[in-house]
C-alpha cells in the first residue's frame, strides 16, 4: 500500500576521521618510566586509563588475563619485608613484584590477584634484599583500567610477643603491619583465649591509653591468616576481656567494636585462630588498624568542610543507625549515616560522590528551614546504567552564604570503607533540538528528541510541564520521547545528567490543531463528536518515481491520491471496517458517486444509501495513524472529490468533512 509522501528523504552519510584529543597514557606505562618509590610508607593514587602492555611484558602467574600494566620501582637500602596493596582502587587488579636489572625483568618473585573472596583488590607481602632493584606491576583483569590506589609499607619484625613489649598506640587512626611467624603462645596466656573462639594460637600485643570515652574499631582486614582480635584490661595476666572479633562477613580476618573509657589503658591482642584438629598455631603477616568510630551521625554534630575540594576516607564498620538522624528518601532503608556541613563561599555548581566506597551508599543534600532539616536532593546508585552500581553521585547549584548538610548513609544501614569527594564541577552536557514548537493535529502524537553531547554515561528523564517541574515524569531513559495522543497544547522538557552535573533543556511546546475536520454519524442518523483527523494529498507521479503535489492534471498524467486518518484516541485498538467513496463530475455533467469494493478490488457506482455501501477493507484493528491509498493511475477529464472513513462494530461511522478535491483538465 502506498503511503503519503510529503517530502523526499535524502540521507547523506559522511565518515570523516577527525583529530581527537585523546587521553594521554600514564607516565609510568613502561618499565623504563616506572614511578620511583623512595620512602615508606607511601600511598600513590593515579589513573591507569589508556595504559597498554609493552611487547616483552611477561604475564603474572597469578592471572595471565591481567594486562595494561603500570609500573613502580623500589630499591631498599636494607633487607626488609614490605606489603603492597591496591585496596580502594576502582577496578579489579593483579599486583606482582619482579626482580629487575636496569628495567629488565629477571623473574616474578610473588603476586596476588584478590586479597579475599569479597574484594577484587590485591595485597601481598614479600621479603626484599638490600640494594636490589625491584619493579612492582599493577595490571587489570582482562585489561581493566581506572583509578589506582597503591599503598606500599614496611612489615615490622616481631617485637611485641608479650605484654611487656606491647607496641604503644599513641595516635589514631593507627595502622601496623608485622610478621607473627616467630610469635609464641606463652603459658601465662593460656587463659587469655577469649569469648570468640575456644582456642587461639600465637599472639602479638598492643597497648592503648584512652584520654576520653570513645568507640574504637579494631580491624585485622589485610592479614594473610585467620585472625582473632580482642581487647583486655588490667596490667598483668590474668587479664579481663572486654571485647573480641573473629570472622567478619564470611572472611577470616576479625573485627571488633568496643567503647573505651577515658583514663583507662587497654591491651589489644591479635592472635591466630586455631580450629579443632589443627596441629600448628596460625601465623603469618598481621595487619591491625585501630580507628575511632565517627560521632557525626546527625546534623547537630556534622563535621564542617572548610574549603573545596575535599576527599574523605572513613571506615564506618561497626556503626549503628542514629534514631535522631533524618532519613533520606532515596535508597532502601538508608541508615548508619554520617553528616558533613558546608557553607558555600560563592554561587557554585558542586559535585558530591561516594565513588570507590566498598559498600552500597546513599547520598543526600539538606538545608535547614525553621529548625527543620529538609532534603533537597538525593541519589542512590549514581549516574551509571549498571544495575550492579552501589555508589552514589549528585550535583547541585549552591548559593553563596547558604549552609548545606551532606549525609552519606548505607542502603539497609550497611557500613564499610566510605569515600566522599566534594568538588566544584563544570557541566559538559549540551542539548540541542531542531524545533521548539512542533504542530500536530488533534488526536495525534509526535516524537521529540534532543541531540546530546557530553561525558557518558548520561541519564535522561523527560517531564511534562514547565522547566524545573518534576512532578510528572514521562518517557524512558532516552533523549527521544514519543508523546501520547494529545488533544490540547502540551509542554515537555528533558533533564540530562552525568558525573559533571545536571542540565535542563528548553521547553518544547507541542501545539495541537484543534480545528475539527471530521464527522461522526450514529446508526440512528444523529451526529457524534469525534477527535479523528483527516489529511490528504493529490500528486503527480513521474516516470522517475518522484512525486510532485498538485491539484490540476492532464489525462496523460499518473495521478496519485492518498489520505491519512489520525484515529480518534478512543477508537485506537478497536476493530473497524474502512470505507472509501468518491464523486466524479464529467465536464458539464452531473456528478456520479463511486465506492471502493474490497471484494472486486475496484471502484463501483454507488447509489448513495448507507445500506448499499461496500467495504474498502474489513475488520481492521485501528492504529493511531492509518494511511490509505485512494487511487493511482490515469483518469478521464472532470472534477473529483474523495472521502474516506471507518465504521466501528457499533455501526458508528467517522469520515472526513471536506473531501479531497482535484481536477483532470480536458486540455
Amino acid at each position: 500500500m502506498l503511503k503519503k509522501q510529503f517530502y523526499s528523504h535524502i540521507i547523506v552519510l559522511i565518515s570523516t576521521l577527525l583529530s581527537l584529543a585523546a587521553q594521554a597514557m600514564p607516565a609510568n606505562d613502561t618499565r623504563a618510566l616506572a614511578t620511583p618509590i623512595s620512602t615508606l610508607p607511601t600511598l600513590i593514587e593515579q589513573t591507569t586509563v589508556e595504559a597498554i602492555n609493552e611487547i616483552d611484558d611477561a604475564p603474572s602467574r597469578c592471572n595471565q588475563l591481567a594486562h595494561n600494566n603500570v609500573w613502580f620501582q623500589y630499591t631498599p637500602t636494607t633487607n626488609e619485608k614490605i606489603s603492597v596493596s591496591t585496596l580502594g582502587s576502582s577496578f579489579d587488579t593483579v599486583v606482582s613484584v619482579w626482580a629487575a636489572n636496569a628495567g629488565q625483568l629477571l623473574g616474578e618473585i610473588t603476586c596476588n590477584d584478590d586479597v579475599n573472596s569479597e574484594s577484587s583488590a590485591s595485597q601481598l607481602f614479600t621479603e626484599l634484599i638490600a640494594e636490589t632493584q625491584y619493579l612492582i606491576s599493577v595490571a587489570g583483569i582482562a585489561g581493566q583500567t581506572g583509578t589506582l590506589r597503591l599503598a606500599v609499607d614496611r612489615v615490622h619484625s616481631l617485637t611485641n610477643d608479650s605484654l611487656d613489649t606491647a607496641v604503644m598506640i599513641d595516635n589514631l587512626p593507627f595502622t601496623y603491619q608485622q610478621t607473627t611467624y616467630e610469635a609464641t603462645h606463652n603459658d601465662s596466656e593460656n587463659e587469655q583465649v577469649g569469648e570468640c573462639v575456644s582456642t587461639s594460637g600465637a599472639s602479638v600485643w598492643f597497648r592503648y591509653s584512652a584520654t576520653e570515652d570513645k568507640y574504637l574499631l579494631l580491624d585485622t582486614t589485610g592479614s594473610d591468616f585467620d585472625t582473632v582480635v580482642s581487647i583486655w584490661v588490667k596490667d598483668a595476666h590474668p587479664l579481663e576481656q572486654r571485647g573480641c572479633g573473629d570472622t567478619t562477613n564470611g572472611l577470616l580476618q576479625g573485627q571488633a567494636v568496643y567503647q573505651v573509657k577515658g583514663g583507662f589503658s587497654y591491651y589489644i591482642k591479635v592472635a591466630g585462630a586455631v580450629g579443632t584438629g589443627e596441629l600448628f598455631p596460625a601465623v603469618g603477616n598481621a595487619v591491625l588498624k585501630v580507628t575511632e568510630l565517627p560521632t557525626h551521625t546527625q546534623p547537630a554534630t556534622a563535621l564542617s568542610l572548610a574549603q573545596l575540594p575535599v576527599d574523605i576516607i572513613q571506615n564506618t564498620t561497626g556503626m549503628t543507625d542514629n534514631p535522631d538522624s533524618p532519613k533520606s528518601q532515596c535508597g532502601m532503608n538508608a541508615g548508619a549515616g554520617l553528616w558533613y556541613q558546608y557553607t558555600a563561599e560563592n554561587d557554585q555548581h558542586v559535585s558530591f560522590s561516594t565513588e570507590f566506597s566498598n559498600y552500597d551508599t546513599v547520598l543526600s543534600l539538606w538545608q535547614k528551614s525553621a529548625e527543620t532539616w529538609t532534603e533537597i536532593s538525593c541519589d542512590d546508585d549514581g549516574f551509571s546504567h549498571d544495575v550492579q552500581a552501589t555508589t552514589a553521585q549528585l550535583t547541585a547549584d549552591l548559593i553563596a552564604g547558604e549552609t548545606y548538610a551532606i549525609q552519606v548513609s548505607g542502603a539497609h544501614a550497611k557500613t564499610g570503607q566510605m569515600r566522599l569527594r566534594v568538588f566544584p564541577e563544570v557541566r559538559d552536557i549540551v542539548l540541542a533540538t531542531e524545533t521548539e514548537t512542533p504542530i500536530i493535529n488533534h488526536g495525534g502524537s509526535i516524537s521529540l528528541s534532543f541531540n546530546t553531547t557530553g561525558t557518558t554515561p548520561i541519564k535522561y528523564q523527560w517531564y511534562q510541564g514547565e522547566i524545573g517541574d518534576k512532578n510528572q515524569a514521562v518517557g524512558q531513559n532516552s533523549p527521544q520521547f514519543i508523546t501520547p495522543v494529545l488533544t490540547e497544547n502540551t509542554t515537555y522538557w528533558l533533564s540530562a545528567r552525568n558525573r559533571h552535573g545536571e542540565v535542563h533543556s528548553q521547553v518544547i511546546n507541542v501545539l495541537v490543531n484543534e480545528q475539527a475536520n471530521s464527522i461522526g454519524l450514529a446508526p440512528t442518523g444523529g451526529n457524534i463528536a469525534t477527535g479523528a483527523y483527516f489529511t490528504g494529498e493529490v500528486a503527480l507521479k513521474q516516470a522517475t518515481g518522484e512525486v510532485l503535489p498538485q491539484q490540476i492534471f492532464a489525462p496523460t498524467d499518473m495521478v496519485l491520491a492518498t489520505m491519512q486518518i489520525m484515529v480518534d484516541a478512543n477508537h485506537i485498538g478497536q476493530t473497524a471496517d474502512t470505507i472509501l467513496v468518491a464523486s466524479y463530475a464529467p465536464q458539464a455533467a452531473s456528478p456520479i458517486l463511486y465506492m471502493y469494493d474490497s471484494v472486486t478490488q475496484s471502484w463501483q457506482i454507488w447509489s448513495g444509501t448507507l445500506d448499499t455501501l461496500t467495504l474498502a477493507q474489513a475488520a481492521v484493528v485501528l492504529p493511531h495513524i492509518f494511511p490509505i491509498n485512494i487511487y493511482e493511475g490515469l483518469l478521464p477529464a472532470g472534477n473529483y472529490q474523495a472521502y474516506t472513513g471507518y465504521r466501528l462494530t457499533t455501526g458508528e461511522i467517522f469520515f472526513n468533512q471536506a473531501g479531497l478535491q482535484f481536477t483532470v483538465s480536458a486540455e
